[in-house]
C-alpha cells in the first residue's frame, strides 16, 4: 500500500510539472523572455489570424471553433495541471491541442506533439490521483507508472531509430545543421568542427537514444540511465535550443526516480476515501 502511494504522488508530480509546460508553451506566460518560438503564443497558441494556413486534409474549421478549442485547451490544462478531473482534462488538452495545430500543418513542431501525446498518457495513467486539489480514485498505480515509462522509452527508441540512416551516420546531417545555425557554441563547434568528429556524434546520439530504454528499465542501470538522458538533453538544449522538447523529457523522466526522491520533503497526505473504495 505504501509503495502503491509513493508511485501515485510520483505521477501527481510528474503530472503538475508536465501540465505546467503545457501552459507556458501554449499560452503567453513567457512573452516578456522574448523567446523567438513562443512568439505565436499571444493571445493563445494556434489563435485564428488572417495570415495563410494550409489545414491538414483540407479539414478547415471556422474561425470561431478554433478560438474556442484554444480557450478549451488552456482552461484543460490548468485543470489538469493543479488535478481537477485531472483525466478528462487531460484528454481535452490532447484533442483540442491536435485539432489547432491540425489547421496550419506548417506549424508542426515535435514538441507540441509530444506535449500533447504526454499530457494523454499521464492522464490514462492515474496521474490525478495524487498531489492534486482534487483527486481521482486510485485504480492500478503500478500498470500507470509502466504506462508512463514505456511512453518515455518509446520517445528515445523512435528517435534512435529515425536516425539510423546514411545522412545522419555519415555526419552530413550534423554538418548541415551547423552550416544553417541550428547547432552552435563553442562546445558543438568544437565537437563537429571536423568530418571525423560528426560521424563520432552521430554514432554516439543514435545509439544513446536506442540503448537509453532498456537501460533505464533495468533497475541495476536506471541511475546511469537517467543521468546520460539528463545530460543528452542538457547538451542539446545547450547547442540547438529544442523548443520544450528537453524540459518535457526530464520532468517525464521523474517516472524511473523513487517516490522519496521525487517528493522529497513533500508531506505524504491520506488518501482520500474515494480513492479507497
Amino acid at each position: 500500500m505504501t509503495s502503491e502511494r509513493g508511485e501515485l504522488r510520483t505521477l501527481g508530480v510528474v503530472r503538475a510539472l508536465f501540465g505546467g509546460l503545457v501552459l507556458l508553451r501554449t499560452t503567453p506566460a513567457l512573452a516578456p523572455f522574448h523567446v523567438s518560438y513562443l512568439e505565436g503564443t499571444r493571445p493563445l497558441l494556434g489563435w485564428p489570424t488572417n495570415a495563410w494556413h494550409v489545414a491538414a486534409f483540407g479539414l478547415a474549421l471556422p474561425a470561431w471553433l478554433v478560438a474556442s478549442l484554444c480557450v478549451a485547451r488552456t482552461v484543460a490544462a490548468v485543470l489538469f495541471t493543479v488535478g481537477v478531473r485531472s483525466s478528462p482534462a487531460g484528454a481535452i488538452v490532447a484533442i483540442s491541442g491536435w485539432l489547432v495545430l491540425a489547421q496550419d500543418t506548417l506549424s508542426y513542431v515535435n514538441t507540441l506533439h509530444l506535449l500533447y501525446l504526454g499530457t494523454l498518457v499521464l492522464a490514462a495513467s492515474g496521474a490525478g490521483s495524487a498531489f492534486a486539489w482534487r483527486r481521482e480514485p486510485a485504480v492500478d498505480p503500478g500498470s500507470g507508472r509502466t504506462l508512463t515509462r514505456a511512453f518515455v522509452a518509446s520517445v528515445y527508441a523512435w528517435s534512435g531509430l529515425a536516425k539510423l540512416n546514411a545522412s545522419w551516420l555519415s555526419g552530413d546531417a550534423l554538418a548541415r545543421l551547423l552550416q544553417s545555425r541550428v547547432v552552435s557554441g563553442v562546445v558543438a563547434e568544437s565537437l563537429l568542427a571536423s568530418p571525423p568528429g560528426r560521424v563520432a556524434a552521430a554514432w554516439c546520439i543514435a545509439a544513446i537514444e536506442l540503448a537509453l530504454g532498456p537501460l533505464l528499465f533495468w533497475r541495476r542501470t536506471r541511475a546511469a540511465a537517467l543521468i546520460a538522458a539528463l545530460a543528452l538533453h542538457l547538451g542539446l538544449e545547450v547547442s540547438m535550443h529544442p523548443d520544450f522538447f528537453g524540459f518535457a523529457m526530464a520532468a517525464l523522466l521523474l517516472a524511473f526516480v523513487g517516490p522519496r526522491a521525487v517528493t522529497g520533503s513533500l508531506r505524504a497526505t491520506p488518501p482520500s476515501p474515494r480513492a479507497t473504495r
